[in-house]
């Protein structure tokens, strides 16, 4: 499975039907470091990064230790951001600035509702009939990611086929 290749079609996916009203675009920078030179070609949709990519194989065993197979998985991570403004508040912290304008109601929450923990990834439609089990999906937030100032979740998954 190409985990890039999955998560450009995925998300391409997602812009076209304005997942959660947003638009999303995608970029393949694989590290921080070469995520802080990314070029948004809108930056007020969603961006997805991936980077931190790694496998491994791993053998399975019958029940009496004999290895029967292997099966393959991947480790990634995803940073799920939108651009936010300098001074806007995280929540209410700063009085006379209404908290559905805080980054917590405008990005935080709708992204998370959006990238639940219920199943919304379209495997088969995209990569056919392979058997992909998610067997991490945990997310983190993420405050001030790149010089552009960017908010939102931190994705770290794996997936087994």
């Amino acid at each position: 499975m190409d985990i890039s290749k999955y998560w450009k079609q995925q998300i391409a996916q997602w812009n076209q039907e304005s997942k959660c009203g947003f638009c999303w675009e995608y970029h393949n920078p694989l590290s921080d470091a070469n995520a802080n030179q990314q070029r948004f070609e809108n930056p007020c949709c969603v961006q997805v990064l991936l980077t931190d990519l790694s496998f491994r194989y791993v053998p399975t065993h019958n029940k009496y230790g004999y290895v029967t197979g292997t099966k393959c998985v991947y480790d990634f991570t995803l940073k799920i951001v939108k651009h936010a403004e300098y001074g806007t508040n995280a929540g209410d912290e700063i009085p006379q600035h209404p908290e559905e304008e805080s980054l917590y109601e405008t990005i935080w929450n709708p992204l998370s509702s959006c990238l639940s923990c219920e199943p919304f990834l379209d495997f088969c439609r995209i990569i056919g009939n392979i058997n992909v089990r998610i067997t991490k999906w945990r997310g983190t937030l993420v405050r001030k990611y790149l010089d552009e100032n960017m908010y939102g979740w931190q994705i770290n998954a794996t997936f087994e086929i």
